[in-house]
């Protein structure tokens, strides 16, 4: 499977939702996306991913055949992010390259918060070095291009350019309309693969 394909699917889907439920969810999620933009590096780190975490979790709990609370607290086999990306992409639910840019963003969330290195920004070395190699808006964007008629993702790309801080926040807010908008579709359960077809 080439890099586009990976995303064309659930991109599909995503931009043809009208119905309310998925315009309310575009809303909620906007919001909080705005929010994010105003915070410290640091808050907008673990914010912004804790938003993609709380999709994982979802997708996780859609996936299995009888989801518990206790898998996902405490010591669960899931209580982590990264045991999350790590089962979803193991049992096929997640294509390699947003599995590799889940795990990325992952990294400078921990790096923004394990870290207790003072003045950690998103223009810090450790974390340029990671954010660019992040390939998913960009390439969602692209495959996109001819559907995205209210430029939403192209914006997404063009405010993104230069700035690594808005490369983190839209990444992490494509992956999260994907998982969303994938979780939305009447089809979901039909298929244990649900991005990567």
């Amino acid at each position: 499977m080439d890099n586009n394909n990976a995303f064309v699917t659930a991109d599909v889907m995503l931009l043809k939702r009208t119905d309310a439920d998925f315009l309310r969810w575009v809303n909620e999620i906007t919001g909080a996306f705005k929010e994010v933009e105003t915070l410290s590096d640091r808050a907008a780190a673990v914010l912004g991913f804790a938003l993609l975490e709380e999709a994982l979790e979802r997708l996780a709990r859609q996936v299995m055949v009888k989801p518990k609370s206790e898998h996902f607290g405490g010591l669960g086999f899931l209580s982590s992010a990264s045991a999350r990306i790590n089962a979803l992409y193991q049992f096929g639910v997640l294509p390699a390259e947003i599995f590799e840019d889940l795990t990325l963003l992952r990294q400078i969330r921990n790096d923004f918060s394990h870290g207790a290195k003072a003045g950690l920004t998103f223009d810090s070395p450790q974390i340029v070095k990671r954010a660019e190699q992040l390939r998913c808006l960009s390439e969602i964007a692209q495959s996109m291009k001819d559907l995205d008629d209210q430029g939403w993702l192209q914006s997404l790309v063009k405010k993104s350019e230069g700035s690594i801080r808005n490369l983190f926040v839209g990444s992490a807010l494509s992956l999260v309309a994907i998982i969303e908008g994938r979780m939305l579709s009447p089809d979901r359960r039909t298929s244990p693969i649900l991005i990567a077809l």
